[in-house]
Parts: C-alpha cells; structure tokens; sequence
C-alpha cells in the first residue's frame, strides 16, 4: 500500500475496552495545570466527573481516553445508571454528546468487553471510532 493511500485510512485497528473507572479532571487529565486549564473553573475540578477507558489493541498495546460523563447519569457496578432523569436528558441532548455518539454507532452503552473500531485522530492519537469528529 502505498504511504499516501494510509492517511485515507478510517479504521487503524480494533481494540476490546477492558476498564472504565470514574474520576475527576486531575485523574482524566492527570497533570493539576492540564486539569486547571480545560475546567476553567476550580470548583467544576471537583464536581466534573469523566468516564476512563482503558482500551487493549489487538497489537496488546494498552491506551487511556475519557469523556464527560453526562450530568444524571452514573456508572455503577459495570452498568450506566441513569440517577437524574431531567439532567440526563438535558445531557444527552447535547449535539457533542460523545456517549450519544457511541451509543448510535455500536447500538448499546459502552461496556468493559465491547469490541471497538480505533481511529487515529488529527493529532495521531489512537480513540475509539464514534463516526463523529472529537
């Protein structure tokens, strides 16, 4: 294959999600500045909660990436809990809603196990593939 016809390239490889644990802007971004700076905000460090997945390549390569999780909605004993029906709702609707994203592309939640497409994104960092921009 020519080098040029791999920048056309979608779909990198596959990757199985194998952990989601929930946490905070310090343990998403894992540098307090980094942190600091994406919340604007100090008090929204401490009440913004993400979703981490830790993503296995088929290659046995390990990788990390979060989202926010949407406000009503959390995750319990591997399971998405919606806790706050009107703010999920008002969440979810949201046209930048990576959950949504997700949930039209694989027809379900993310869940540890899933089987997903991995895309290298402008940056050259490997994500998993919602067919949306992120």
């Amino acid at each position: 294959m020519p080098l040029v016809d791999i920048i056309k390239e979608k779909v990198a490889t596959r990757g199985k999600i194998v952990k989601i644990e929930i946490g905070d802007y310090t343990k998403a971004f894992r540098n307090p500045e980094q942190a600091m700076k994406k919340s604007k905000d100090p008090e929204r460090i401490k009440t913004k909660k993400f979703a981490i997945f830790t993503v296995e390549l088929e290659d046995g390569t390990l990788f990390e990436e979060s989202h926010g999780v949407p406000k009503g909605v959390e995750y319990k004993e591997g399971k998405w809990v919606v806790v706050d029906k009107l703010n999920a709702i008002r969440s979810m609707k949201q046209a930048n809603n990576w959950f949504v994203w997700y949930n039209s592309k694989y027809k379900k939640d993310p869940e540890v196990g899933d089987t997903v497409d991995i895309i290298i994104n402008e940056q050259g960092f490997a994500r998993i593939d919602v067919g949306k921009p992120f």
